[in-house]
Parts: C-alpha cells; sequence; structure tokens
C-alpha cells in the first residue's frame, strides 16, 4: 500500500479478525529490518474497516551518518574505549512521509545502517510526528514488547484484545504482542499533531499471552527525579533468576530484564542512578525542553565520561557503575533512562 494512503479507521471487529489471522502467519519476529515495516497510514475520520494488512514504505529513508567509521562528535570517545558512545540527533534515520514525520535510533524499515540495528534487547526507538486525522491503519505484531511515551497531542489506540483508549502527555502504553496481535495507532485529533517515543524491546521468550496496559506519570513525578516508569514482569524475573527490580510505586510491567527511568532536570538540579555490575545503558533526551549535562563512572577503568546531551541526542554506556545527570539549560529537559541486560 502506498505510504499516504487514506484508509479508513480499522473497527474492533475487524481487528479481533486481522487477530486470528495474525496468530496463523506470524512466526518469531527477528531483530533485523525485514521486520520493521511501516504500514500504511489511515485517516481516522470513517468508522467503517480497512485493511489490516502491513506494508514497506514507499518513501526512501535517510540517514545523516554516511561514512562506515564513528564520524560524529563522539568519535574520539569511541577511539579511547568504545564502552561510551553518543550519537547526536542529526545522525539518526530520518523519514518524513507528510502524514508521518518519524526519527530513528535503529535501524527501521527503509533506513538501515549495520552499526545502528540494536543494543542490548533494545530494537527499535522512533521519535514519530503524525499529523492531525492521520495516523497507523491495523497492522500486526508478534514476540515484541512495545510501548509508546506520549510527548503531546492525543493518540488513539484500537487493538484486537478490544482495547480503545485515547492516551495524552504522561501516558505510557504498553503491549506485549506475544503470540500475535493487531492494533491501529490514530491523530483523530483535526487540527494538532501528536508526537510520541515508539520503543519496542525483544521479550525474554517468544510465545507468550498477549496484554494490554496504560500507566500515566505526571511531569510533577519526574521533576528533579529519576521516575521508575518500566520493571521487569514478575514472570521474567522468574524465568531469568532476578529479584524484583520495580519501585515503590507501580510500573509498567515488561517481559525482559529492563528498567526504564524519566526525568525532566531544572537547571542546577542532579539526580544520580546507581546500576548493578554488567548493564548497559541507552540515555536520550526527548528534546521537549532543554539540555542535560551528564557524568558516568565506569567499572574497571578508573576513569569517567562527562558530556552533554541535547535535544533528541543518545548516550550509550557499557558498564557504568553510576551515572549523574545535572540540568545545565533555562529550560528544563526531559528525559529517558534504560537499564538494559548485558547482551
Amino acid at each position: 500500500h502506498p505510504m499516504d494512503k487514506r484508509a479508513p479507521a480499522p473497527s474492533l471487529a475487524l481487528l479481533l479478525v486481522a487477530a486470528l489471522i495474525a496468530t496463523t502467519r506470524l512466526g518469531t519476529a527477528r531483530a533485523h529490518t525485514a521486520t520493521t515495516h511501516l504500514p500504511s497510514s489511515s485517516s481516522s475520520s470513517s468508522s467503517s474497516s480497512s485493511s489490516s494488512s502491513s506494508s514497506s514504505s514507499s518513501s526512501s529513508s535517510s540517514s545523516s551518518s554516511s561514512s562506515s567509521s564513528f564520524s560524529s562528535p563522539y568519535r574520539a570517545h569511541a577511539t579511547m574505549n568504545s564502552m561510551y558512545r553518543k550519537r547526536p540527533s542529526d545522525t539518526r534515520g530520518h523519514a518524513n512521509h507528510g502524514w508521518l514525520d518519524s526519527f530513528h535510533t535503529f535501524s527501521f524499515a527503509g533506513y538501515y545502517d549495520p552499526k545502528w540495528n540494536d543494543y542490548s534487547v533494545l530494537r527499535v526507538l522512533n521519535e514519530d510526528y503524525v499529523a492531525p486525522g492521520r495516523g497507523f491503519g491495523a497492522h500486526p505484531h508478534s514476540n515484541f514488547e512495545i510501548f509508546s511515551y506520549l510527548l503531546s497531542g492525543e493518540l488513539t489506540h484500537k487493538d484486537s484484545m478490544s482495547n480503545v483508549e485515547v492516551l495524552k502527555r504522561g501516558d505510557v502504553q504498553f503491549t506485549s504482542a506475544g503470540t500475535g496481535i493487531v492494533h491501529a495507532e490514530l491523530n483523530e485529533n483535526k487540527k494538532t499533531p501528536v508526537r510520541f517515543l515508539q520503543i519496542w524491546l525483544q521479550p525474554y521468550t517468544s510465545g507468550l499471552t498477549p496484554s494490554y496496559t496504560t500507566m500515566s506519570f505526571t511531569d510533577e513525578q519526574k521533576l528533579n527525579r529519576l521516575c521508575q516508569i518500566i520493571s521487569s514482569s514478575e514472570g521474567a524475573a522468574a524465568a531469568l533468576g532476578i529479584e524484583d527490580n520495580g519501585a515503590e510505586h507501580p510500573t509498567v510491567r515488561v517481559n525482559q530484564d529492563v528498567r526504564v527511568f524519566a526525568s525532566i532536570l531544572q537547571k542546577g538540579k542532579q539526580v544520580e542512578l546507581q546500576l548493578p555490575k554488567g548493564r548497559k545503558v541507552h540515555v536520550h533526551s526527548v528534546g521537549t525542553l532543554g539540555s542535560t549535562k551528564f557524568a558516568a563512572r565506569v567499572e574497571g577503568k578508573g576513569g569517567a565520561w562527562s558530556d552533554t546531551v541535547n535535544n533528541g541526542d543518545g548516550l550509550f554506556l557499557d558498564g557504568a557503575k553510576s551515572i549523574t545527570f545535572e540540568g545545565e539549560s533555562e529550560t528544563p529537559c526531559e528525559f529517558l533512562v534504560f537499564d538494559l541486560p548485558d547482551e
């Protein structure tokens, strides 16, 4: 299907039927670009059924990074020690389809970079802007843990598990695709674009029972602190032999050894994250507001790194013992921190 096809919004009945088809057709999802086709655009103005097929993008995606060697400002760090890398925002993959403007941290759909296929179990991190009245039509997924971090606007979710809801800033929407689901993500607002992060994690095993949940985390909960939003499910903890890594407050539970934190830092304020031995950490600056400075102490190396992350930048650290963040811009900085297994 062409990217800009104005298909009508899917009905729940179609989603349920498509789910049955998906469970029989979808094999185990593999972490390469062939599994990351972009669904055709859907207009949210009609309530009649639409095709639930997923299709590849007909528009070309491009990356600002054209060299096989490190050519970005983090070259010196990568040369000194591969345990630290920085990926500036303008080196991400980028595809503008009109109805969808998307920035890719990792290879996705028409964008492929062998240096940036994944990081630990983190497979997809897209920053998506969806135009008013448009959206992702009904399409299938299996064997991925998929969540959306809402930044602005409204996103209407419909799926084959009969879930229908409108998500707003602060909401974290999570789907464990497991044996197969079909869903649609639509911007039914006719005036305002929706902006969100689309994130995929590989589960600890395939063939899990699909599930869905949503939780909301306010700006106040994130202000000048690391607010945990993601932790491991009981099933994942038991299967992987890890302790419960949740917080005192409720968190979204995923089927993997992962923690995710969200923070909004004001100028001069600091937060610190202590890490178990042998972890990988990804820091993504959301780019909603300002910039932050970070310092990391890496185990066994006797040194530390210090750098600044701006809107859309990403950091990748292996084996850090602790990471300190300090707001340095006049406007607060929002960012996510992924605590990942060393795989």
